[in-house]
């Protein structure tokens, strides 16, 4: 070769090098730049998937809350419909009842009129129109048991009860006066059954026999329904039938018991 040729070679070889060595360079450089990029666009894609993520555990949250609210909504709407139908059968059934009641009272009542016009009536045809009085006799014994004859003697022994007018209270008049026809209460005994009243009870004077079943036998143990009229209150020495609606046993006010009776 010669001189000349060498030396051009020598160039081509160091031209070559350079560009082969600027080659590996520019691709080790873009080789790093895209690994750098991947990198950064793969940590991106895991955060939008952390994130995608996190919206997707959220949503369903918020599905699984708004499923939880609907249902504790259908539940109190249903409590409330249970209960307005509760209140409007309940009221219904009130008004029923009420009605029920009325009617029956007013049957009552007209039941009670005609009980006491025909009690009303058989009282005068057997014992007149009054006023009605009846006289009782007593007898008393001492602490011991005996009987005090010397009080038979005495005025103390009597009194006379006078019932109120048939036109106030005929049943309640008409059945004691059939208890005295039938004479049930002859022989009878009169006890302090509480401090402020006497009563006559149904029980033998002298032996403490029960008289009851004499009572019973002739229908005459108990009214049909109470009597009561406010111009005869319950004032001292006044009388009535003890119980509800009464009828055998009877009290006489040995004080005014107007505001306990």
């Amino acid at each position: 070769y010669t001189k000349s040729t060498a030396s051009s070679k020598t160039k081509a070889l160091a031209i070559t090098s350079i560009i082969t060595v600027l080659f590996y360079a520019y691709a080790t450089y873009r080789a790093s730049s895209i690994a750098t990029q991947l990198s950064i666009l793969s940590l991106d894609l895991r955060t939008m998937l952390f994130d995608h993520n996190n919206d997707v555990m959220a949503l369903s949250e918020a599905n699984a809350l708004e499923k939880e609210l609907q249902g504790e909504i259908d539940y109190r709407n249903k409590e409330i419909a249970r209960n307005t139908l509760a209140k409007t059968m309940s009221t219904n059934q009130n008004e029923m009842l009420l009605k029920k009641e009325e009617a029956l009272r007013k049957r009552i009542d007209r039941m009670e009129n005609d009980i006491a016009e025909i009690s009303r009536m058989e009282a005068i045809e057997r014992f007149g129109e009054g006023p009605h009085r009846i006289e009782f006799s007593l007898q008393f014994m001492n602490d011991d048991g005996a009987f005090v004859p010397e009080m038979a003697k005495s005025r103390t022994n009597k009194f006379v009860m006078e019932l109120a007018p048939l036109s106030l209270m005929p049943h309640s008049v008409l059945h004691f006066l059939e208890m005295i026809d039938h004479q049930l209460w002859n022989g009878a005994a009169f006890v302090h059954h509480v401090d402020h009243v006497v009563q006559a009870v149904p029980t033998a004077f002298r032996t403490a026999e029960t008289m009851k079943p004499m009572f019973d036998n002739l229908g005459l143990s108990e009214l049909a329904f109470q009597e009561y009229h406010e111009e005869y209150p319950h004032d001292t020495y006044s009388v009535g039938f003890s119980g509800r609606p009464g009828g055998l046993e009877f009290y006489i006010n040995t004080q005014d018991n107007s505001l306990i009776h």
